[in-house]
């Protein structure tokens, strides 16, 4: 590793004592000159003083650029780092009138990738950081930055989004600290930007893809339990009810025969889509799998009518929706639909056992023929 050039200080302080004592013999003979002693030794005496204190100042001034070379190649070589990791670095400066506001000493020039605004945007607009905070983050981000410089916080870190110039949006890793130089009262924020975009995004994919389908966006079993167990919750509290309602696709196993796989997911992918459009906005369609979807309708009061009456309202909207055929594969298909409905309290006091019921009376249903639909009842639990 490169060492820094450095000035021999064994030598440099033996020519230190050497320019002393030059400087005292050089007084010494101005004196003597001052008296009108000026003979030949103390010029020749006064002479050599000069040529020592000249070869010092030479050799001290060569130390000196040796090392300031030096120091501005590192320099060079630290910003060049800097410049070529994939993040962005920083220093704003607290202003002197308002301890709050930090005034950009510098920022990387990565900042230009990262956002698409030019680095000396950045660099002239002290509120650009503040402006390109994603609207949902700004006021949870600020107070956190002011709550932090409330408590006299040195250190911040934080994940947040900003808003790019062509409108997309960034999830950005922020940690900074604070610089102090005491002896001038100014202080520094110091602090990396990281993009962690790729990262919150698979995130993001991994949780959705653990409450829906990953064929049909729909959510999936794990997801309609969940909302199935808090709006039978909120049933108990308000003396409400929730429907359920099951729905089978009849004869799907010829179109995977006939068409293929890849006809089949389009079937149901349209499916799914009639299902949103029939139902209500409060509604969760779900896909069970397979063929099969599930239909939760909560927040059943007085308000809205009777509950068995809307339920049986959307399956009755649900069987007529698989009227029109379907364009698969460049084929018009005829699909229909077996639909089975229970509804909490009056058919079953848990999840699990609504399920059941309205599974039940949608084999009912098709065992009575294809695009219709049962409402549950105690006889066919016998």
């Amino acid at each position: 590793m490169e060492r820094p050039p450095h000035i021999h200080f064994g030598l440099f302080s033996r020519l230190l004592v050497a320019s002393l004592a030059v400087a005292i013999l050089v007084t010494a003979d101005g004196l003597a000159v001052s008296v009108g002693s000026t003979d030949g030794p103390s010029r020749l005496l006064l002479s050599g003083g000069y040529l020592i204190l000249f070869a010092i100042l030479v050799f001290g001034a060569r130390a000196l650029r040796r090392r300031a070379r030096w120091l501005e190649i590192e320099q060079g070589r630290h910003t060049a780092l800097l410049e070529q990791i994939p993040a962005v670095t920083y220093i704003d400066k607290f202003a002197d009138a308002d301890p709050d506001t930090a005034i950009p000493v510098y920022i990387s020039p990565q900042v230009e990738d990262m956002f698409g605004y030019p680095r000396e945007d950045w660099i002239t607009n002290t509120q650009m950081w503040d402006d390109l905070l994603h609207p949902d983050d700004r006021e949870h981000v600020l107070r956190t930055v002011t709550e932090g410089d409330e408590r006299g916080d040195q250190t911040w870190s934080m994940e947040y989004r900003m808003v790019r110039m062509d409108g997309s949006i960034a999830w950005i890793r922020e940690e900074a600290r604070i610089l102090r130089e005491a002896h001038v009262a100014t202080s520094y924020w110091q602090g990396v930007m990281v993009d962690i975009t790729e990262r919150r995004e698979a995130e993001q994919q991994v949780a959705f893809l653990a409450f829906h389908d990953k064929l049909t966006g729909l959510g999936n079993r794990y997801l309609f339990e969940q909302e199935l167990d808090r709006a039978m919750a909120r049933a108990r509290r308000t003396a409400g009810a929730v429907g359920v309602i099951y729905i089978d696709l009849d004869d799907f196993k010829l179109v995977n025969d006939s068409l293929g796989h890849s006809a089949g997911d389009e079937l149901l992918c349209q499916v799914s889509e009639r299902l949103l459009a029939v139902a209500r906005e409060t509604d969760l369609v779900t896909r069970q799998g397979g063929d099969e979807f599930l239909l939760l309708v909560p927040d059943l009061g007085a308000e809205h009518g009777a509950p068995l009456a809307v339920v049986e309202a959307i399956a009755e909207r649900i069987r007529t929706t698989f009227i029109e055929p379907f364009m698969v594969a460049g084929n018009e298909l005829r699909v229909s639909a077996s639909v089975g409905v229970s509804l909490y309290p009056k058919d079953a006091q848990g999840g699990d056992e609504l399920l059941s019921h309205a599974d039940s009376a949608m084999y009912q249903s098709k065992r009575e023929g294809p695009g219709g639909y049962r409402v549950f009842s105690d006889a066919e639990a016998v």
